[in-house]
């Protein structure tokens, strides 16, 4: 039953993603993170409550997509955050902004 669950929601992100790479140069970066979060990661957040004590190849295949997200919106993966998205945003982007603020 959850197997077949986690196999929808990673297959769903991925045309999610992919849908979204046609538009990525087409809006601003925070309109894209935004769009990111809002159509991708909100599908691997829902009920995650029920998701307590999945084996860990199911957890590594949500995993994979968050990684992909993360990747997808930061472009080098050596930058990308890997509790992604409890910081969202680019590790690069967050330190360019608190350099300009000084």
């Amino acid at each position: 039953m959850m197997r077949i669950h986690v196999q929808r929601t990673v297959s769903r992100c991925y045309v999610v993603l992919r849908q979204l790479r046609q538009i990525r140069h087409s809006v601003p970066t925070d309109t894209f993170q935004t769009l990111v979060v809002s159509l991708v990661l909100t599908r691997l957040d829902y009920d995650n409550s029920a998701l307590a004590g999945l084996p860990v190849y199911l957890v590594r295949r949500l995993q994979s997509v968050l990684n992909a997200a993360a990747q997808f919106t930061c472009g080098d993966p050596t930058t990308s955050p890997t509790r992604w998205p409890a910081s969202i945003g680019c590790a690069s982007q967050r330190e360019s902004s608190s350099r300009s603020l000084y």
